[in-house]
């Protein structure tokens, strides 16, 4: 608790409970005595000044303003095939420091003060694959800590190439791929189909009608992590 008051003078503070805090005025006027720790918003604090001669002022009113409310700040998890990745979420508190935890480390992140926060690319050391915890902690000015925690899962491994069914001038075009993959078929003149392969790996295409004998056909599948499978 501080203020000013005048130089020399006996400043006595009055919490809400009835305690006091006393204390001499510095030369240039300003004062301070501990907070007792039990101040809650919008409790009334009073200070008198009595000066050298025994002359005691009208009280001084302050009220506490107390914030005990943490940023909220949040990471949704990531699956990538950057070792390093960038970063981001949200954070509700513009000035907040924000600071991102991998595996027991802390890596100052960048507070952007539109909502959101950013570590950069290549910030993290290169990953093993496989999940990292990741905790990312925002602190405000009066010191109150939000945290979010995520994972990341760092998948560096390229499925295998999808297998294709025998191919004729009409049916559609089907195979299988790894379940969940995004299939990529090149027909001869360039042209593509994509689908997803289905939980049992499956997937089919529509076929593009021109197909002629001893046409060649590829396909390569695509994880959510990103890694492209050499072509089937």
């Amino acid at each position: 608790m501080s203020g000013t008051a005048e130089p020399g003078s006996t400043v006595t503070v009055t919490y809400p409970d009835g305690t006091t805090a006393t204390v001499v005025a510095g030369t240039d006027g300003t004062w301070s005595v501990p907070n007792p720790g039990n101040l809650v918003d919008g409790d009334t604090v009073t200070a008198t000044a009595t000066d050298p001669a025994g002359n005691t002022s009208l009280p001084g009113t302050g009220t506490v303003s107390a914030d005990i409310t943490p940023p909220v700040v949040a990471l949704d998890d990531v699956l990538t095939n950057d070792s390093t990745p960038a970063l981001t979420g949200t954070v509700n508190d513009p000035t907040a420091t924000v600071v991102v935890n991998v595996d027991g480390v802390d890596y100052p992140a960048v507070n952007n003060g539109d909502g959101t926060w950013t570590l950069a690319d290549n910030t993290l050391p290169a990953l093993t694959d496989g999940p990292h915890t990741i905790t990312v902690t925002a602190t405000d000015a009066a010191g109150n800590a939000g945290t979010d925690t995520a994972v990341v899962t760092i998948d560096t491994t390229a499925p295998n190439a999808p297998v294709l069914d025998p191919i004729n001038a009409t049916d559609p075009v089907s195979g299988t791929a790894e379940p969940g993959s995004t299939v990529t078929v090149t027909y001869p003149d360039g042209t593509t189909a994509t689908v997803v392969a289905g939980t049992d790996g499956t997937w089919s295409v529509p076929n593009p009608g021109n197909l002629v004998d001893g046409d060649t056909v590829t396909a390569t599948a695509t994880d959510p992590a990103g890694n492209t499978s050499l072509p089937g």
